[in-house]
């Protein structure tokens, strides 16, 4: 089977089970406890609830949230496909359908799984952030948030789609504390904290990874630089054990990418020795490359 098809597939399957897992946790651990969704998810449940509880104008007689975070996502989608591709579009429009159609066919019972609403935001905020890892990771977006964060995130090695959880989150919660009471939104913070930084530490295409290659053969660049196509940096050096000469290559990558760089070093020289340090901090110009 064709390589481009086996990742196709691969990437399909990341998507389906990633936005199962976040629907699932939510449904059984969120919703039950009356909590707020991170993002694009928590503002259709805040106009929800407006028409709800405020006006009046919805009775609950049908779910409205999924409809109503599908249509306030057309802008993003918009931006999506301006600034990342009609590739990444269409991940991301088939992630989102998924978020939406998992949160109306997973069961949603009265009660959640656990009866303590802070394990339920601890657990619910481990899993979703997981499960929203796991979407990221393919190089598509789960929605309006994920699309602006990676958008942000391309142009700013420091920004993180993380980040862009806790801003929309601050507005989000800013109305809840308008129409319920104070504790809930706290436990939704709780919830929303946690999964943000579950997210950003899942999010391989997010973490980036210095490389250091010593090997005696002349070529390892070539492959990094073709088939990755990350920059290569090289000088000489001596083992002070052997006496020999070595050469040293350093690059720097993101997580996702690290597989393919080590296999390519690996094709040229299968004794090379290869150091890794995940976490580089790295300043000037350098593509995250969030999607493919």
């Amino acid at each position: 089977m064709d390589k481009k098809i086996k990742k196709a597939i691969a990437e399909v399957v990341q998507i389906l089970f990633g936005t199962g897992l976040f629907g699932l946790a939510v449904n059984q651990l969120i919703l039950p406890f009356g909590l707020y969704n991170t993002g694009f998810l928590g503002i259709a449940q805040v106009i929800v609830s407006v028409l709800a509880d405020v006006t009046r104008i919805y009775r609950g007689s049908f779910d409205l949230v999924s409809p109503i975070f599908l249509m306030i996502n057309i802008p993003a989608f918009l931006l999506g496909l301006f600034l990342m591709g009609k590739k990444f579009m269409v991940k991301t429009i088939f992630a989102t359908i998924m978020y939406s159609v998992w949160m109306m066919i997973l069961p949603a019972p009265e009660h959640a799984i656990v009866s303590d609403p802070l394990t339920a935001c601890l657990l619910g905020g481990i899993l979703t952030g997981i499960g929203v890892g796991i979407v990221l990771t393919t190089g598509a977006a789960g929605g309006g948030q994920d699309i602006v964060g990676m958008c942000i995130t391309e142009r700013n090695p420091k920004a993180s789609v993380g980040i862009m959880y806790i801003i929309i989150n601050l507005f989000v919660y800013g109305c809840c504390y308008f129409i319920y009471d104070m504790e809930r939104v706290i436990y939704s913070l709780i919830y929303t904290t946690l999964m943000a930084l579950v997210l950003d530490r899942y999010h391989k295409r997010n973490i980036l990874v210095g490389v250091m290659v010593f090997t005696k053969k002349e070529n390892v660049s070539i492959g990094i630089m073709e088939n990755v196509h990350r920059g290569v940096t090289r000088w000489d050096g001596m083992g002070c054990y052997t006496d020999e000469e070595t050469k040293v290559y350093y690059s720097v990558a993101n997580k996702y990418e690290l597989p393919a760089l080590k296999q390519e070093i690996h094709k040229i020289d299968p004794d090379a020795f290869i150091v890794c340090t995940e976490n580089v901090q790295v300043d000037g110009k350098f593509a995250k490359r969030l999607s493919d």
